[in-house]
């Protein structure tokens, strides 16, 4: 009896994130993640994809475009976000996994700030200690990182980066 709930309730989950595999639920979460990027002045173009099994959000092609008209300050092959499931059903939004392959940062330093890349103001300093981004990740991994460090005019290139993390149990 209680194998046959439990059942119940995993196939109702399924269905469930079936249903959120329409264009409609991509063109309004696509909306919704440029919306929250341009609130923090990041130019970004992506392809995006939900998948089913394990549920995650997939993002593909990222590009952040450079200040300096050069190649991309940043750009990233792949993205998944794989959310945990319990929290979602009470709103929350806690991520069990964020994977990041063959992400590729450049970066131009001159007179020691970064001129090819606008990054994002952080809050006020009478305001109230917010960070920019505040979503808990329990485990990152990245696969396949290249960084171009112009410093001045000297070039540093470092490739072939992987990291896994366990950020804590959040």
């Amino acid at each position: 009896m209680l194998a046959g709930f439990f059942a119940f309730v995993a196939a109702s989950a399924l269905v469930a994130v079936a249903a959120l595999r329409t264009p409609t639920v991509d063109a309004w979460l696509m909306a919704r993640v440029q919306r929250e990027l341009g609130a923090l002045g990041v130019p970004v173009s992506m392809g995006l994809q939900l998948e089913l099994l394990p549920p995650r959000i997939v993002f593909t092609h990222v590009v952040v475009p450079s200040l300096d008209g050069s190649d991309p300050a940043l750009s990233v092959a792949r993205v998944e976000v794989t959310p945990r499931l319990a929290p979602l059903l009470v709103g929350r939004i806690l991520i069990d996994e964020l994977r990041l392959e063959r992400p590729h940062v450049r970066l131009v330093v001159k007179g020691g700030a970064v001129r090819n890349l606008a990054l994002p103001k952080a809050a006020k300093s009478d305001s109230p200690a917010n960070p920019i981004v505040s979503v808990p990740v329990r485990t990152l991994a990245i696969s396949g990182a290249t960084v171009d460090l112009d410093l001045e005019g000297d070039l540093v290139v470092i490739g072939g980066l992987d990291a896994d993390a366990r950020l804590g149990d959040v």
